[in-house]
């Protein structure tokens, strides 16, 4: 399956970047489900002031919105953008790309 899927696809692999230098993950850093934009945003201006090695910032999938039946919606992995991701628009009113570019 590796090799199909590989022989129809430009994986970088060993080509990475994330090989060469560090990066922050939302989920493994205590926030896990809990992500919200002005948490993040505190979190990305300290490593920004602070810790200038970390070159990527990965938000993982606790920004979805909650719901009563499920607590959490989950993001398929063929979901066709983030920008239509079901979002909480009380945590996340610019969406995904507002928050990506405020925090370059």
């Amino acid at each position: 399956y590796l090799n199909h899927i590989s022989e129809r696809n430009d994986f970088l692999g060993s080509r990475t970047p994330l090989n060469q230098v560090a990066l922050h993950c939302t989920w493994n850093y205590g926030v896990f489900a809990d992500q919200r934009r002005a948490t993040l945003i505190d979190t990305a201006r300290f490593i920004s002031e602070n810790l200038p090695e970390i070159k990527y910032f990965l938000i993982d999938d606790g920004y979805l919105e909650h719901t009563a039946e499920t607590n959490r919606v989950f993001l398929n992995r063929f979901y066709p953008s983030p920008e239509e991701a079901p979002l909480s628009k009380e945590s996340w009113p610019q969406g995904l790309r507002g928050f990506s570019e405020e925090i370059q």
